[in-house]
């Protein structure tokens, strides 16, 4: 008996409820729309505020650090700094293409920062006296080479190269520029250990055709080219001009074009010094708007970095070869050209009909 009046009550209740709703419709309506926008409001006002404060965690955190190493000297130890950077934990409210400037960053911070005149100076006079040997008919790698019972090429001997290490400590005691004869006599005596040790026992003449001041002056041309690529290289992965440009580009078209993809390969490669970061720089984009073309797109970006290396000035490669050739830029463009220009066409022919 208690358990029906109970019941009884509730169902009174209830309908005095929906009566009282019913009879005041408009102003409970309008109550409850006002509170569903007035927390979808707060909702959105939380949100943004709380990606406000995220986005100026990351600027404080690694933004901002990362620009004031950019501004001192690069070295080692400021490249490793910046891997610690990246690694904070800020850094997950990146985007996705904020992420992939990052990483094309550090690559291209190693690179620079692994410049040293010392040690590109070493190597220079490493090359010197590989040279040197082969001018007097003597093979610097003499050591075979075997696979499967057959020569298949050959290699310097194990311990020659200490030689490097050696010519690193002889550069940081002697300065070339201001005490070139000691720098001289200790690198030629340096020469003739390992030559006797490794070679012959015959006395070779160094430096007989170049000082060593002219020959470090004449390779340090080619040190400065070097540098003067990589910096292009750097800027352009720094700064996002060249992907703008590109995405600019493909999106002329709504599906995957041949055309407009080879300019965008082309034109990437003309700043990228090596392949890899033409495929940092727009192998990813491409693969993601056309990823029924993913072949296409691979032998595109190949081939068009091959003949952007044949023209472009940010060409490492190139450019040093120029110069050990004492070829002029223009003059090579000219000859050039055409060649680039053919084989860009036969290009598109070809992956019109793939």
């Amino acid at each position: 008996m208690i358990f029906l009046l109970k019941k009884r009550n509730e169902v009174e209740i209830s309908m005095s409820f929906i009566e009282w709703f019913l009879s005041n419709w408009y102003a409970n309506c309008f109550t409850i729309i006002t509170v569903v926008l007035s927390g979808l409001i707060s909702l959105i006002i939380s949100a943004v505020y709380y990606r406000k404060g995220n986005r100026n965690n990351l600027r404080m955190a690694v933004i901002h650090p990362i620009i004031r190493l950019l501004q001192d000297a690069y070295s080692r130890k400021n490249y490793d700094k910046l891997n610690e950077i990246a690694k904070d934990y800020s850094t997950r409210y990146l985007t996705k293409t904020e992420e992939q400037k990052l990483n094309s960053l550090l690559m291209a911070y190693k690179e620079v920062s692994t410049y040293n005149d010392i040690s590109v100076n070493a190597d220079i006079l490493f090359s010197y006296f590989e040279y040197t040997l082969k001018k007097n008919q003597i093979n610097p790698k003499p050591v075979p080479i075997e696979y499967e019972g057959e020569v298949v090429y050959g290699s310097y001997p194990p311990d020659l190269f200490y030689l490097s290490q050696d010519l690193e400590k002889v550069l940081r005691r002697y300065d070339p520029n201001f005490e070139p004869d000691e720098c001289k006599d200790a690198i030629i005596s340096l020469y003739e250990h390992y030559c006797k040790e490794y070679y012959t026992s015959d006395r070779i003449k160094y430096f007989d055709d170049y000082t060593l001041r002219e020959g470090l002056k004449k390779s340090g041309k080619l040190v400065v080219l070097l540098l003067i690529c990589y910096l292009v290289l750097e800027f352009t992965v720094m700064y996002p001009v060249v992907t703008t440009i590109v995405d600019w580009f493909i999106s002329l078209s709504d599906k995957f074009n041949v055309v407009l993809t080879t300019i965008s390969g082309l034109f990437t490669s003309l700043f990228t010094v090596e392949y890899q970061y033409t495929v940092s720089l727009i192998g990813a984009y491409l693969k993601s708007s056309f990823a029924d073309n993913v072949n296409q797109i691979a032998i595109i970006l190949q081939t068009t970095f091959g003949l952007a290396s044949m023209i472009a000035p940010s060409s490492a490669i190139l450019m040093m070869g120029l110069s050990l050739c004492d070829i002029k830029f223009k003059d090579w463009l000219k000859y050039i050209w055409k060649f680039v220009l053919i084989m860009l066409v036969v290009l598109v022919l070809i992956m019109l009909f793939i």
